[in-house]
């Protein structure tokens, strides 16, 4: 514990992470004590105007404390505090230097190894004296009762944080996240205060090496973003009004005026490897690709690099990312050129739109609508003309000249096709679809036919067999039951015996109706499932969404019902899970039918994040099961356990278009972007 003497020159009240720790009189001691960690001060000092008294805070600071010893600390004016003994002073916020090293160890040499088997037998006695118990590391556990949080080490047997948080949770193996007032702190692995708290809120991010935090909510105009490291020292914090991350070293930084009608922002940067600061001076920016980032400033673009730095001025009408090869398109005076990593012109701007047609060569279309190829390995432009250049896929291009249509391959040798065709497009890359009037098939890539050109549409191929719309076939019927299935000669392949029948070639089955219900077959038309169903969903990852009698449940390729029909909604399980709801309250469900969150949530927007549902992560923005009056104002999210990360706070634009937050893997980030 490190002892703190206080002495102001007024009467006022001294609070320590937001809770009063003492009434203080004028040019009196006030002594306390605390244990080694960050802590914020904040002194408020009564004033009294027209007989009312008010108390006003007039001078907040931080203080860590490294070690024991004393730390004194004088108030000489209204806004600056003097550090007498122990400390030194870094700007706006005071660091103790007071540490005794030999006590830290000498308490570290008295703590005994702790093997395996007690560590568990302590935890099996902690669960029987606590509500939940959360494992954070080895040593440490997250203990709740009656809804507060502490922390507690397992080889000391004592409570590290006594159990009074609002919440502690545990983000990476580096720190947790302790929350106070609706405050939020960090924690280091040994669970000392890493930062005060004194935070809205701070990224859980499990691999930046800096953490991004926030004074004040996000929907708040004046609210600053700034950065922590993982030590907890504060770098840039409150000066911009948003901080981005992009790949490698590099830290966009946003500023812009939040009380004008229309916001207009200005971007800098920050390099995390070297401290360097790059004030805001761009108008737009871009991602980083291949070491160079594009930038706008009065209106024209230029590029930095991976520190920040500008290495082309900005002088393009427009300019796109550098791709792989180390080029990129640029624009002046509205026509289209290729420029290197310098900037310096490969292919001069003479071109209406340039288009990367296959891994190595790019289409560029002239004044004349004539296109020429340019080889991108030498940006040599070749001197054949041609009436259309098409992708098909990295090797191969479709060409048009006259009313001949071919192939170019990677050579730029054309394999000439002997049909007329009135258009040719890409078919999953390794067919052709082709037009000829109003009717569509396929081709192969040496031209041969593979489906006659007799339908109205083409849709997917599995095994030589082929979805099609055929021409008059049930104009009155459902446009998704006009699919049928034939193979590559055109022959019938759909089942009989039903009153219509859907393909659906990616899980093998077809969706099959008889007397208004649903039901399911395989390719070979044998009867999976009789049709029972009110609906059928398309299959994602093997699994349909199935409706019965206004409920909703699941089935797999083979008709085996894996998910209950019992939902009152149900969405695509794009991975693992999948977000229902039942009696009006929403949870997960995973691919066996298990309620891994259970339905207990009152969701206002609810929605599985892209890429999370992979690794059964769910983000759910959620009102308060327990207070229903809250349902405006609460915002939170449950991870993949079930368990609540909860937020009182009202996010003003959430009921409209929607770009965040986005959970990371843990499940645990709680801002938006």
């Amino acid at each position: 514990m490190t002892r703190i003497s206080f002495v102001s020159q007024t009467d006022g009240k001294l609070y320590v992470d937001t809770e009063k720790v003492a009434t203080i009189t004028a040019n009196e001691p006030c002594e306390f004590e605390l244990p080694k960690g960050a802590y914020q001060f904040r002194l408020d000092v009564m004033q009294t105007d027209d007989e009312v008294t008010m108390w006003w805070p007039i001078t907040a600071f931080d203080l860590r404390l490294n070690g024991s010893g004393s730390v004194d600390i004088r108030l000489e004016s209204w806004d600056k505090v003097h550090v007498t003994r122990h400390a030194t002073v870094r700007g706006d916020t005071l660091f103790s230097d007071g540490t005794d090293e030999r006590e830290d160890c000498m308490e570290d040499a008295l703590c005994p190894e702790v093997d395996a088997a007690q560590r568990q037998a302590r935890l099996e006695a902690l669960a029987a004296s606590y509500d939940k118990v959360i494992p954070f590391n080895e040593a440490l556990v997250i203990v709740v009762r009656e809804g507060l949080y502490g922390l507690y080490d397992l080889n000391r047997e004592r409570l590290v944080h006594p159990v009074k948080y609002q919440k502690i949770w545990s983000a990476t193996p580096e720190y947790a996240i302790i929350q106070q007032n609706d405050l939020c702190g960090l924690l280091s692995p040994e669970g000392e205060k890493l930062t005060p708290i004194k935070y809205d809120w701070i990224e859980a991010n499990t691999s930046a090496r800096l953490i991004r935090v926030s004074m004040g909510s996000y929907t708040n105009p004046e609210s600053s973003f700034g950065l922590v490291d993982r030590s907890g020292h504060e770098i840039l914090l409150g000066r911009h009004a948003g901080i981005h991350s992009v790949e490698s070293d590099l830290f966009t930084l946003e500023d812009y005026d939040p009380w004008a009608d229309n916001r207009i922002s200005t971007f800098g940067f920050y390099n995390e490897r070297t401290g360097e600061y790059i004030r805001p001076k761009y108008n737009e920016v871009g991602i980083l690709c291949h070491n160079r980032m594009r930038v706008c400033r009065d209106g024209l673009w230029g590029y930095v690099d991976d520190r920040g730095h500008e290495v082309i001025e900005p002088r393009f009408d427009r300019a796109g990312d550098f791709m792989e090869q180390g080029f990129a398109l640029a624009v002046q005076n509205d026509l289209f050129g290729i420029i290197n990593l310098q900037g310096d012109y490969l292919v001069q701007p003479e071109y209406h739109s340039i288009e990367v047609v296959a891994g190595r060569w790019a289409a560029a279309r002239m004044q004349d609508e004539k296109y020429r190829l340019i080889d991108l390995r030498n940006y040599r432009v070749l001197p054949a003309e041609y009436d259309q250049v098409k992708y098909l896929n990295n090797q191969k291009m479709l060409f048009k000249r006259g009313e001949q249509w071919g192939l170019l391959d990677r050579e730029a040798k054309e394999i000439r096709f002997d049909g007329t065709y009135d258009d040719l497009i890409r078919h999953g890359g390794h067919l052709i679809q082709a037009r000829r009037g109003k009717y569509v098939g396929l081709l192969d890539l040496q031209g041969k036919e593979v489906l006659p050109i007799v339908y109205e549409q083409v849709g997917e191929c599995h095994n030589d067999l082929f979805s099609v719309i055929i021409p008059q076939e049930k104009e009155n019927s459902s446009y998704w039951f006009r699919w049928r299935c034939v193979d590559a000669l055109g022959h019938e392949k759909t089942p009989q015996g039903y009153d219509s029948a859907e393909p659906s070639l990616n899980a093998g089955v077809f969706r099959v109706i008889r007397d208004g219900k649903i039901g399911l077959c395989d390719l070979e038309g044998k009867e999976l499932l009789a049709p029972t169903f009110d609906d059928i969903y398309d299959f994602y990852n093997g699994v349909a969404v199935v409706c019965q009698n206004g409920r909703m449940g699941a089935i797999d390729a083979s008709g085996h019902v894996i998910v209950p029909v019992v939902y009152d909604n149900l969405w695509n399980f794009l991975g693992d899970t999948a977000l229902a709801r039942r009696d009006g309250k929403w949870g997960v469900v995973d691919r066996t039918g298990r309620e891994v969150i259970p339905c207990r949530f009152a969701a206002t927007e609810s929605r599985l994040h892209d890429g999370y549902a992979e690794v059964g992560i769910t983000g759910l923005a959620m009102t308060d099961p327990d207070d229903p009056e809250l349902t405006a104002n609460f915002v939170g999210y449950v991870n993949e356990s079930g368990e609540e990360i909860r937020f009182g706070q009202e996010f003003a634009g959430y009921y409209g278009e929607y770009d965040g937050p986005n959970p990371n893997l843990d499940g645990r980030d709680i801002f938006m972007d």
